[in-house]
């Protein structure tokens, strides 16, 4: 008896594009991380849409300027303390 198992066609499509992009990226087992968001991005734009995307990278482009204050917030909290534990 053989098992089989069904792929939702709009699952597998996206993976498609991955592949292309893997294979013009001549590298060998490891993925690069320049190619994790594109592939990311095309599997995204294929099952939802490119309006998804838009959605999506301005998402990231959000977070990562929250994540930079909080960056900036975390150090300087950190130089205070070491600063007041110093004249302690």
């Amino acid at each position: 008896m053989r098992n089989t198992t069904k792929v939702n066609e709009r699952a597998l499509k996206p993976s498609y594009p991955i592949v292309e992009l893997l294979a013009k990226s001549k590298k060998a087992h490891t993925v690069a991380e320049s190619l994790i968001l594109p592939a990311c991005n095309a599997i995204v734009k294929k099952m939802l849409g490119a309006d998804v995307v838009k959605e999506i990278n301005k998402a990231l482009s959000l977070i990562t300027q929250l994540l930079d204050v909080l960056m900036t917030c975390l150090c300087t909290m950190n130089v205070l303390f070491w600063e007041r534990y110093a004249k302690s």
